[in-house]
């Protein structure tokens, strides 16, 4: 491609993708989110950037950053520009080189443990830069002898499942390219005025109808959020709304409301391959998945921890991603990469034991997934200033919901002799208490990293927070 061409190749930003924009510039909630792979070979850098480059020239999305277009007030002024422009003042392109050095790092750990976690998840990936939106640390572990990669992104485009299908596409690619003989490295990965694609990918709004709504939707919503007193709505909440908890005598559970500061606290807990077979047999004579399970125990265990010592009696907000490349299998190598998600909120009530919560949750997470109104809800993003939206609910200090829980499901990718053996899945929090990633392979077992917000490292000196921990690791295992 020339350099004329490929300078006239670009896109306005989605509304997703915009999102994002202010969340990175405005350093506002997580700054994305980290998988790490142990796989049962090790990598080079030979056959680490001959699959890197395949999988660039395959994938035009993992070549792209955003950029801000010329600033109408100066430099001192950017954000200014930015909230007034609502996004729009930036357009989506191709970087223009990508050189191994300029993706990959090497470094040497004693242990990968929670301080690592902590480290990534205070690493900022910069946008309106000349780089791509990710990077892969290739760390070679003393005290395992272990080597684990770790790709890390700031969410710019790029969602979870797309975080796993990066790592299916890089086994697959470092399986291809060992079987090829006479490799050499490769310094540069990625040119756009001479490889680049004739078109860039769409955002995740052009390709499907995931995030449509109609005008009665967006009409009663707006009322809602806008107009309604927030005693009008807890009242709702509280007496017509099926199973959910009096929020006047139990008001949702907010030791920390909404901020800015969102300083993170990691925790790694691990069920091993028989213990999470225990756990999968119990969820499916139960008619559940892992997911709710999960929520499930978590839940009693704050109740049964950390909220004694508050000496409160609150409900309980659980923030649920789900993924909507369910509803498009015809198209699931357009949907590969991108942002294809929503998040259903689910109330629960403290009068919950670990098994009525979880089919309370398991319950309301069908239903969201049957409906897909938590898609046409994020899809109302459109329609508002998301600066004034995310400044609002620091302005009015919003309840900061009890979890997020985030599973990415069983990590199977095998290709050829090559295999994930254990993966880690990690960011920090946004705007919840605590931040739970979670995802299991068939050798390593169930990693749930627990990410909680540093106040609550506060109470009792942190002996609160531990002793969540272990009774949150005991009702996964106990199964009640």
């Amino acid at each position: 491609m020339s350099k004329e061409s490929s300078s006239l190749l670009m896109r306005e930003p989605g509304f997703f993708e915009r999102y994002y924009i202010c969340r990175s510039t405005g350093d506002h909630y997580n700054k994305g989110f980290n998988m790490s792979v142990c796989l049962n070979k090790r990598v080079d850098d030979v056959l680490l950037s001959n699959a890197l480059r395949s999988m660039l020239l395959k994938y035009p999305t993992l070549c792209m950053n955003l950029f801000r277009l010329k600033p109408s007030s100066g430099p001192k002024n950017l954000l200014h520009d930015d909230r007034k422009a609502n996004g729009t003042n930036y357009e989506a392109r191709l970087v223009s080189k990508i050189q191994f050095t300029d993706v990959v790092c090497h470094q040497q750990l004693e242990r990968i443990d929670d301080d690592y976690f902590k480290t990534l998840s205070d690493r900022k990936i910069l946008i309106d830069t000349d780089k791509p939106t990710w990077y892969i640390l290739v760390n070679e572990v003393a005290e395992s002898s272990n080597q684990y990669l770790t790709f890390a992104t700031n969410h710019m485009f790029l969602d979870g499942n797309s975080g796993v299908n990066f790592l299916d596409d890089l086994v697959r690619e470092l399986a291809t390219a060992k079987s090829q003989s006479n490799l050499k490295f490769v310094n540069v990965l990625f040119d756009s005025e001479v490889e680049g694609p004739k078109i860039l990918p769409e955002s995740s709004d052009k390709v499907t109808d995931l995030f449509s709504f109609s005008t009665w939707f967006a009409i009663k919503t707006i009322v809602k959020e806008l107009f309604l007193p927030t005693v009008i709505k807890k009242l709702f909440s509280s007496f017509f709304t099926r199973g959910d908890p009096n929020l006047f005598k139990n008001p949702i559970f907010n030791h920390h409301p909404v901020s800015l500061s969102n300083e993170s606290n990691f925790h790694l807990l691990t069920l091993s391959p028989e213990e999470t077979s225990a756990s999968l047999k119990f969820c499916k004579s139960e008619g559940v998945t892992l997911t709710p399970f999960i929520a499930g125990c978590a839940f009693k265990a704050l109740d049964e921890t950390l909220v004694p010592v508050l000496n409160i009696k609150p409900s309980y907000e659980f923030a649920i991603p789900i993924c909507g490349r369910r509803y498009y299998p015809e198209i699931k190598e357009k949907t590969r990469y991108g942002l294809y998600m929503s998040q259903s909120k689910i109330l629960v009530s403290r009068n919950n034991s670990v098994l009525s919560a979880t089919k309370f949750i398991s319950h309301e997470l069908v239903a969201a997934l049957k409906s897909r109104e938590s898609f046409s809800l994020a899809g109302l993003l459109r329609l508002i200033n998301i600066w004034d939206h995310i400044q609002n609910s620091y302005d009015k200090k919003e309840v900061r919901s009890s979890a997020e829980l985030s599973n990415v499901g069983l990590i199977k990718i095998n290709h050829g002799e090559w295999r994930v053996e254990d993966c880690i899945f990690s960011q920090g929090v946004s705007s919840t208490h605590f931040s739970i990633s979670t995802c299991s392979t068939p050798y390593g077992g169930l990693n749930i990293m627990i990410a909680n917000h540093y106040s609550l490292d506060e109470i009792r000196h942190g002996l609160a927070m531990k002793r969540f921990m272990v009774a949150f690791k005991e009702k996964l295992v106990a199964r009640k």
